[in-house]
């Protein structure tokens, strides 16, 4: 059984089938679909990070008023540094997605009427950059 409790035969099926749909469709269309994706993982990954500093921020606050090790603190630091890091990371893939995205969306305007169409368009307009 799979994660959702489904057998394994029947995760296979589901999946073989989606990737028929998927390899039916036309190419800027499931071009569409896959940089969608991209712009959907990005902007969840860059939402994740930024709670994981607020969270590493609060945790050296803590650390500082209990009086830790300068050592541990100065650890919690990096880890924080790291995270903002990658937040700047994302920030950059994900104006560059949405870019795309963007791009994509005023090319493939035949497309309008099309479910993938309107789910990138609504994610375009959901996005915060």
């Amino acid at each position: 059984r799979d994660f959702r409790g489904n057998t394994l035969r029947s995760t296979c099926v589901y999946y073989s089938v989606y990737f028929q749909k998927l390899k039916a469709m036309d190419p800027r269309l499931k071009n569409l679909k896959i940089k969608a994706g991209v712009l959907k993982r990005v902007s969840k990954e860059k939402s994740s990070y930024e709670r994981e500093v607020v969270a590493n921020q609060i945790k050296l606050e803590k650390m500082n008023q209990e009086g830790k090790d300068e050592y541990e603190i100065k650890k919690q630091n990096e880890i924080i540094q790291e995270s903002a890091t990658m937040v700047n990371d994302c920030r950059r893939r994900l104006e560059a997605a949405y870019q795309e995205m963007v791009q994509i969306l005023a090319s493939e305007s035949d497309f309008a009427d099309t479910d993938e169409y309107k789910a990138a368009k609504a994610l375009v307009d959901e996005i915060q950059l």
